[in-house]
């Protein structure tokens, strides 16, 4: 073949060879990367392997400030983003058709769906770990109290008795963070429901002192609660029902179910022939009296106000009840009369009198000595019980001096015995 022929063949060569390179490179596979989605922390970096395209990559950052990003690897296939401050950024990955592959970057510290849980032992709770770098590890501070699991992003945490521990989180920058952990201890209140009567306090008490307790009422225009140590006081304030909700340090609750009905005791206490008025609030209006002993205390209804009025002395008990079993009792102490002292001095004789009081078991006689001013010597009071006599006569010294009083007694109630009567001098000419 001619020189000039074999000079044009290998021209011919070459561009065929340099056509088919083209065609190769435009039929090259896809420009992908290793990671479209990376969690940084500031100051860590990830490596990453670019796969297709047609090689003489370029890499870009869209905010430097956030992460950095450089090709390396000796294929000039990997890239390396560096963690620069908290924020998000793209990194752009180019060959030289002009193809590209984005990696979307999140500079963040490790954060958790939760960073504190309560549960009783032998329970679990996850955590969903949000941001952070895989792999991660968990530890927990006490494998007494609890222990903790991780699969991929979920942090499973388990009670195992009652106390406090921490879990700490790390990822594979070696950021770490913590979740802290209570296991509690479930309690009860016993009794779990109270019936009582307006003005009527009752207790509960819890079943352990493992923690500290509050205590709050659903409704306290009804019942009003309050808690010392493990004992819940109820106080019944108006007809309803309410539910009362004690809770411990751990936050675990317990309640109590109360009903209060409208129930009055009073005690009441008269002269003969007194009477005092009580109103029966939250009473139907249909009522049924019971008095145990009418010979002591009457009792008369007008609307939703009872009048009991002493007739005679003693005690008695008073029930009236409406037609919802709302309940009004009165303890009645119907007080004997105090008698009249009478006093007539007849040379060195001193007579004492008084009157007949009726139901009197007996009668106290109080005496004591005038002091140096004439008046009653409080220190030097005596008394003798002179039992139904009416009257005494005392044959004195001339120029005694001396006080006396007398009281009624009743012999079953002391409330019942009258109060002193009516002081009288005695003076011995």
């Amino acid at each position: 073949m001619p020189a000039a022929n074999r000079s044009m063949f290998k021209i011919i060569l070459t561009a065929l060879f340099l056509i088919t390179l083209f065609n190769v490179r435009y039929a090259s596979a896809a420009l992908t990367v290793s990671a479209t989605d990376i969690n940084l922390t500031v100051g860590t970096s990830l490596t990453f392997t670019i796969t297709g395209g047609t090689g003489f990559y370029k890499i870009t950052s869209s905010s430097d400030t956030v992460a950095t990003a450089s090709m390396g690897g000796s294929s000039g296939d990997q890239g390396t983003i560096q963690g620069v401050a908290l924020g998000t950024a793209t990194i752009t990955i180019e060959d030289s058709s002009g193809a590209t592959a984005a990696i979307n970057v999140l500079v963040s510290v490790i954060t958790l769906s939760k960073t504190s849980v309560t549960f009783l032992p032998l329970e679990s709770e996850t955590v969903t770990i949000l941001t952070g770098s895989p792999d991660y590890t968990v530890a927990s501070s006490d494998d007494t109290v609890a222990t903790a699991s991780v699969s991929n992003d979920i942090v499973t945490i388990t009670g195992v008795a009652a106390g406090i521990a921490v879990i700490t989180v790390s990822d594979s920058n070696s950021d770490s963070t913590t979740i802290d952990v209570i296991v509690g201890s479930g309690f009860s209140v016993d009794p779990s429901s109270v019936t009582i009567s307006t003005g009527e306090t009752a207790n509960a008490t819890i079943s352990d002192n493992t923690g500290f307790y509050t205590a709050s009422s659903s409704d306290s225009s009804i019942v009003t609660v309050s808690i010392s140590g493990t004992t819940v006081v109820i106080t019944g304030v108006s007809q309803g029902s309410a539910t009362i909700t004690v809770q411990n340090s751990a936050g675990f609750t317990s309640t109590i179910s109360v009903t209060v009905d409208v129930s009055l005791f009073v005690t009441v206490e008269l002269g003969l022939a007194e009477s005092e008025t009580v109103s029966l609030t939250g009473g139907s209006g249909f009522y049924q009296v019971d008095i145990a002993d009418a010979s002591i205390a009457t009792v008369s209804l007008v609307g939703d106000k009872a009048t009991i009025t002493g007739f005679g002395a003693g005690k008695t008990m008073i029930t009236i009840e409406d037609n919802q079993s709302n309940k009004f009792e009165f303890e009645v102490t119907v007080q004997l009369p105090a008698p009249v002292l009478n006093v007539s001095v007849t040379g060195t004789l001193a007579k004492l009198w008084w009157g007949n009081v009726a139901n009197a078991d007996s009668y106290l006689l109080f005496y004591a000595p005038a002091d140096a001013a004439g008046d009653v010597d409080t220190s030097n009071i005596g008394q003798v019980n002179v039992g139904s006599l009416e009257s005494l006569i005392f044959d004195l010294n001339s120029g005694d001096h001396y006080f006396a009083a007398v009281q009624t007694i009743h012999g079953t109630y002391a409330d019942v015995s009258s109060l002193v009567s009516n002081i009288e001098e005695i003076i011995i000419p």
